[in-house]
């Protein structure tokens, strides 16, 4: 009885495991697909847009926070593969809810790459985005020295800001 016991235990446990596993591996090809998305993009070209965009929404929603970041990060070079049409009516008004999100570090990195996806676009629009800049200021005064460090310690970023939006 005993060791039929252990034995159900054990099976319960593995069920568990596998499940987790498969949760583990599904968050790491996100992961990985969102990391290396801009790559793939670039190799088949803009004409495969049509057909990936709607698994590039689908990470841009992706609940996991590394995929999350990987995106905004590389952001910027799908913007510069599809172009400024592109970029314009698909891509900034989902880089918006990056620029409006709650949570300070999606926000931050958002912002910090803003520049190098409006250096695609019309000047129009990039007035438009004129205002994430103030927000840097206001943000910049009121986080921790660690982070302030990170993010803003660079006077080359700082330049490649300023240069972006001449």
């Amino acid at each position: 009885r005993l060791n039929e016991k252990k034995d159900e235990k054990n099976k319960k446990d593995e069920k568990e495991k596998d499940k987790k596993d498969k949760k583990d591996k599904k968050e790491n090809v996100n992961y990985y697909f969102a990391y290396n998305f801009p790559a793939i993009l670039y190799c088949y070209g803009k004409e495969v847009w049509p057909k990936l965009n709607s698994l590039f929404f689908n990470l841009c929603r992706e609940k996991d926070l590394k995929v999350r970041r990987s995106i905004i990060a590389s952001f910027h070079e799908v913007s510069k593969i599809v172009g400024e049409k592109i970029t314009e009516e698909e891509l900034l008004p989902l880089y918006d809810n990056y620029l409006n999100s709650k949570s300070p570090l999606e926000k931050n990195f958002a912002i910090k790459n803003l520049p190098k996806i409006l250096s695609g676009v019309n000047k129009e629009i990039k007035e438009k985005y004129f205002k994430y800049f103030d927000a840097v200021s206001i943000f910049q005064q009121n986080m921790s020295s660690k982070l302030r460090n990170f993010f803003f310690t660079n006077w080359r970023n700082k330049i490649d800001v300023i240069e972006e939006l001449i």
